[in-house]
């Protein structure tokens, strides 16, 4: 844990949470940044949204297989997308796919590699999305295995390391973002973490189901592409918790469209922004070549158990 640095104002804010660290073929993080003001706003609103809807608890992405949650969640995106076009607030998704040849290695450390995927998708989005005078706090959906003593230092260490490589003309003018806390937190009691996990739990859905759901979405409109016999059988088979989530993939979809969000995403495959600077970016990560490989764990010495690397 990183306490607040002694006489630093923070002005900006992030909250992290992640979809399936450690299961299936897709991973994500989101991140949720903002200026510091609207935070309180921003809370209400999603308190509200709860209270509409009959949550008494959090919501969750692995949570929605009622008709509420599916309501609730396709609100609050569409909430989210508002405040995204008002320039209120900056949503990130960090998509892996682990049969890329980052990921393909043996013994590969999967809650180390998530620490890694933090501590990029932050340096990333802090120093080229938002004011470079910035001074951040962080919270991070709480994953007991992350060293969230190294973690901040390593931050704060590469944003300086960040501003040292900028023109000579312009270290003296040019402030560095500066972190004042590093904490992690539950979803239950900081309510923003929540839009991270339900926009990073989206995309790992997408990608995993994006063939499906244009079929779904076809046969929604009345656009059918397959005989009729053979969409229909394939569509029969999938489970009600699926079409809720096809829901709430469409809403989001529709909702960006309306809002002229969607003019930088690219809808092949999944959910992906061609361009990321565009405040609603889904960034599909790709290896930077033969050298960026996931962590591993050590082997076994003397049945003691793996050891990271």
């Amino acid at each position: 844990m990183h306490p607040p640095a002694e006489n630093m104002r923070v002005t900006h804010l992030a909250f992290d949470d992640e979809s399936h660290w450690n299961t299936g073929r897709y991973r994500a993080l989101g991140l949720v940044t903002l200026e510091a003001q609207w935070q309180v706003d921003i809370e209400q609103a999603i308190k509200e949204n709860l209270i509409k809807h009959g949550i008494t608890g959090e919501l969750k992405w692995s949570k929605i297989d009622r008709d509420r949650d599916r309501d609730a969640a396709c609100d609050l995106l569409r909430t989210a997308l508002g405040l995204i076009a008002q320039n209120q607030l900056r949503v990130d998704v960090l998509i892996c796919d682990i049969e890329d040849s980052r990921h393909k290695v043996p013994r590969r450390d999967d809650l180390n590699n998530l620490q890694r995927l933090l501590y990029r998708i932050c340096i990333n989005v802090l120093t080229r999305r938002w004011p470079a005078q910035a001074h951040w706090a962080i919270y991070a959906d709480q994953q007991s295995g992350i060293d969230w003593h190294d973690l901040p230092l390593m931050l704060s260490r590469d944003l300086a390391r960040h501003h040292r490589q900028q023109p000579p003309q312009l270290i003296e003018s040019v402030s560095s973002p500066s972190i004042a806390e590093l904490r992690p937190v539950t979803s239950h009691a900081t309510p923003i973490v929540m839009l991270a996990d339900l926009f990073a739990g989206l995309a790992v859905f997408s990608h995993e189901h994006w063939t499906a759901f244009q079929e779904w979405r076809q046969e929604q409109r009345g656009q059918r592409r397959l005989p009729p016999t053979q969409e229909n059988e394939r569509l029969l088979q999938l489970s009600k918790r699926t079409k809720m989530r096809f829901s709430v993939l469409d809403t989001v979809l529709t909702t960006c469209h309306q809002l002229k969000l969607d003019t930088t995403l690219d809808t092949c495959e999944g959910l992906r922004t061609r361009d990321p600077a565009c405040p609603l970016n889904f960034w599909f990560y790709r290896p930077q070549g033969a050298y960026d490989k996931a962590p591993q764990k050590q082997k076994k010495v003397n049945g003691e158990g793996f050891q990271r690397r």
